[in-house]
């Protein structure tokens, strides 16, 4: 049987069989209570006051965190969010972070972050494929619900440098052409397409392997289709290296091409 306390209006719960447990509702979570048994005996028949419980401190799941900006990075990302607004009556003792790709199916297993950390980085992911979050509060009672979706973070990273070609000597009868340099596309893009190439002449002491450079001409950042540049040199002898550009920044530079004298 259940009432209410007149004086308190707390609950209480009067059981008169011999059961050892009773569950009190109605109690308003993050608040302490403590608790008093009145015992009832047969022989005497007077009752008496058992001693008091311990303070108890009622908790319910938190509320959802606030999912942040999700940002893409080398097989990996960036997550944030900022604490729920309701922890449940109980700290919050950590996160559950959980990834969907596109088709917004789960990928991987879903991942603790243990404290009071606000932000994670998520890793094992695949360069060039978008992924969505969310987090979900953990208290003392058990996780909360789940936040909303994430923006959609790219997986990326710069790319690998282009395969340089042989370079080639200008044509005598081009004069606007004394040395042109070729290349080809990286091995991978880094998860994210090339925009655009550059191609720096490199003049060489001379063609000895390990040659001094002299100085350096750069061509202007080149379409992504390009292939090949054609150079408008002073007399001397060159090497050419190319660089890639994707929205992740600039590729390492390629390997140095064979040496050409320029016209």
């Amino acid at each position: 049987m259940h009432w209410d306390d007149p004086v308190s209006g707390l609950p209480k719960v009067r059981d008169v069989a011999t059961a050892h447990v009773a569950q009190i509702a109605n109690l308003v979570n993050g608040q302490t209570y403590s608790f008093e048994v009145w015992a009832f005996h047969a022989n005497p028949p007077a009752p008496r006051w058992l001693v008091p419980s311990g303070p108890v401190v009622p908790a319910g799941p938190p509320t959802a965190p606030t999912i942040g900006t999700a940002t893409g990075r080398n097989g990996s990302a960036l997550v944030r969010w900022s604490p729920p607004a309701d922890d449940g009556g109980a700290h919050v003792t950590g996160y559950l972070v959980r990834t969907r790709d596109a088709a917004g199916n789960l990928v991987g297993a879903t991942r603790l972050v243990t404290g009071t950390a606000t932000r994670t980085v998520v890793r094992g992911l695949i360069n060039g494929t978008r992924y969505r979050f969310q987090v979900a509060a953990v208290n003392a009672a058990k996780a909360g619900a789940y936040s909303r979706l994430s923006n959609a973070a790219l997986a990326a990273t710069v790319p690998d440098p282009p395969v340089i070609g042989t370079a080639l000597a200008g044509e005598a009868t081009d004069v606007a052409t004394t040395a042109v340099a070729l290349w080809a596309p990286p091995p991978s893009d880094g998860g994210t397409r090339v925009t655009n190439y550059v191609v720096t002449a490199l003049r060489m002491s001379s063609t000895a392997p390990g040659a001094p450079v002299l100085g350096r001409t750069s061509s202007a950042p080149l379409a992504p289709s390009g292939r090949s540049y054609a150079f408008r040199l002073s007399p001397g002898t060159y090497r050419f290296q190319a660089v890639a550009h994707n929205q992740r920044g600039d590729s390492l530079s390629s390997a140095r091409s064979n040496a050409v004298r320029a016209r």
